[in-house]
């Protein structure tokens, strides 16, 4: 995912400025501060806030994205892929290795640019089904997702700084841990802000999470 501007002289973590980017993500608050300030400002609705509409013109994007990734070997070229996305009024927001990130009426369409993409995105959408009840306001809800993954939608997040990432990272491995739940690779890279709340947005890796045993 690409970083966007920032907001500078933003101070407090659970400020909302319309989707304008935050300048640090994270300001040494502990975690549990932080929830119970997002509380306060009903910032935990955020499941709620994405409800993408498949105009017919972002339908048709879809459909050629998809052509375009069967047609070529190697997967649909990235430039070819924006300008497609971009005709159905999707706007670029970042790519990795096999999928790419399209923002739309306040949602996030992941796509894939290679067969391992549908995987990815089918994968993101079972790790979020089966993550435990009391971690799962930590993670990006899948609201919707295609059955042989050609695209997964998801709220928009604010990616963390490369500044700030690894501490947010930390704070929510913590946080999850203090919970009684152990997740595998939450990495700084792949967190962000939901509305305010700290959370992983990327993890059609397959993160795993396991209730910890009393020791």
């Amino acid at each position: 995912m690409s970083e966007k501007g920032e907001l500078p002289g933003e101070k407090e973590p659970g400020v909302i400025a319309a989707r304008k980017r935050l300048k640090e993500l994270f300001t040494g608050q502990t975690m549990d501060a932080f929830i119970e300030e997002a509380k306060v400002k009903k910032l935990t609705e955020f499941q709620n806030g994405c409800k993408l509409k498949f105009t017919p013109q972002l339908q048709q994007a879809l459909k050629e994205q998809d052509e375009c990734r069967m047609k070529f070997p190697n997967g649909c070229p990235r430039g070819l892929e924006r300008g497609i996305m971009a005709e159905g009024g999707a706007e670029f927001v970042g790519a990795g290795i096999s999928r790419s990130a399209y923002s739309f009426d306040g949602c996030i369409v992941k796509v894939p640019h290679t067969n391992d993409g549908l995987i990815d995105n089918k994968t993101e959408a079972e790790t979020y089904k089966a993550l435990p009840d009391a971690v799962k306001d930590h993670f990006a809800p899948v609201e919707d997702v295609d059955p042989d993954g050609r695209w997964v939608i998801m709220p928009f997040v604010e990616r963390a700084t490369k500044r700030g990432r690894d501490i947010l990272a930390e704070a929510l491995r913590q946080d999850i841990e203090k919970k009684g739940v152990r997740c595998t690779d939450i990495r700084g890279e792949n967190v962000g802000r939901l509305e305010g709340r700290p959370v992983v947005f990327d993890y059609g890796f397959g993160v795993k999470c396991e209730i910890r045993k009393p020791e």
